[in-house]
């Protein structure tokens, strides 16, 4: 049995739990937040690659 005085060596399941769940819980925020600035990068590219397809591509040609 230890006592008192004796060092921890690692850690305890409920602190890998709460661990575990705080990271479960910042995914859970982060994940849609990212999602939503790809398609919204993505959603630019294509609206940006438009403009050039509209002008027959001049850009570049002497």
């Amino acid at each position: 049995m230890r006592g008192v005085a004796q060092g921890r060596d690692g850690f305890i399941l409920v602190e890998l739990i709460v661990v575990i769940v705080i990271l479960g819980i910042l995914l859970a925020i982060a994940i849609p937040a990212l999602t939503g600035y790809i398609r919204k990068a993505e959603d630019q590219k294509y609206n940006g690659s438009g403009s050039k397809l509209q002008d027959g591509g001049s850009h570049g040609d002497r």
